[in-house]
């Protein structure tokens, strides 16, 4: 890997792990969602499948 490749860091960093190795360090999930209270009743009525 080449971390001079990735130069944006909108979304993530890249950087060493504990372990010495360059690894990517995602930027944290949004603790709300911007959904309105439709969206948010057509998921709950929507079947879910199994994996």
């Amino acid at each position: 890997m080449r971390p001079d490749a990735f130069t944006s860091r909108q979304r993530e960093d890249v950087g060493k792990s504990a372990a010495g190795f360059w690894s990517f360090f995602t930027a944290e999930v949004p603790r709300r969602l911007p959904l309105s209270e439709d969206v948010v009743t057509l998921l709950d009525e929507t079947p879910s499948t199994s994996w």
